[in-house]
């Protein structure tokens, strides 16, 4: 009965590796500039740009990943938009779903239907517990932060390693501790509002290709953006 019982779950962890390789193929078709990594996961709901990089044990579910970004070691993206040119580091969590602290019991069977539990009590979805979260383009995720359901980090925000962010977060702000709080902005007033205002994660690849040295400086940057206007 031992080797009958062994037998079989050679026999299923085989058929897994077999799916997974399947479906690491497929995702490879469908994303021919894109990198994925052993040990990654992810849906038939999420959608990625260009020349994005999912590295090992990283997670992705029903989310929207733009050209460029990449997302570190065992890190998990969850009911989220992530712009163009992000950068997740290790350890990072987006789109954390909550719980309902308002009812006498925290724990779901009480509040949700519609839930992977063994058991639940509800006969219907009481709250809303997960809500879509927004990452702008250009965004610095650093180690093992988290980032709640529900919020926007705006353009070229960084966030602290091992910042909890509870709050929505400025463009170009830095942000970090717990919770997370506004440390600095990246540039002045001005300059935030031209870049915010320039779009440069929309040119075209060519166009980045060609002028990759003006990112060194905003000033140069923008100035190149208002003569090709």
């Amino acid at each position: 009965m031992k080797l009958i019982v062994t037998l079989k779950n050679i026999s299923e962890c085989m058929k897994a590796t077999i799916r997974s390789a399947i479906s690491r193929a497929e995702w490879k078709e469908r994303n021919p500039t894109c990198q994925i990594h052993a040990d990654v996961r992810l849906d038939e709901r999420s959608v990625f740009g260009s020349y994005c990089v999912l590295f090992r044990n990283v997670t992705v579910i029903n989310s929207v990943i733009g050209d460029h970004t990449y997302v570190q070691e065992n890190s998990i993206v969850n009911e989220s938009e992530v712009g163009k040119y992000c950068s997740l580091a290790m350890g990072v969590s987006v789109g954390l779903p909550q719980h309902s602290i308002i009812g006498v019991s925290s724990h779901p069977a009480f509040y949700l239907r519609n839930t992977p539990l063994a058991k639940t009590y509800s006969d219907q979805d009481m709250v809303v517990v997960s809500k879509k979260t927004f990452i702008g383009p250009d965004v610095w995720i650093g180690q093992n932060a988290i980032i709640m359901n529900g919020l926007q980090v705006g353009i070229g925000a960084v966030i602290g390693a091992g910042a909890v962010v509870t709050h929505d977060v400025p463009a170009y702000a830095v942000v970090g501790g717990v919770p997370a709080k506004i440390i600095r902005y990246r540039f002045d007033e001005k300059i935030r509002n031209d870049l915010q205002e320039s779009n440069w994660w929309n040119m075209p690849e060519k166009w980045i290709d060609d002028n990759y040295r003006l990112f060194h400086d905003p000033l140069k940057l923008l100035e190149c953006l208002r003569a090709k206007r």
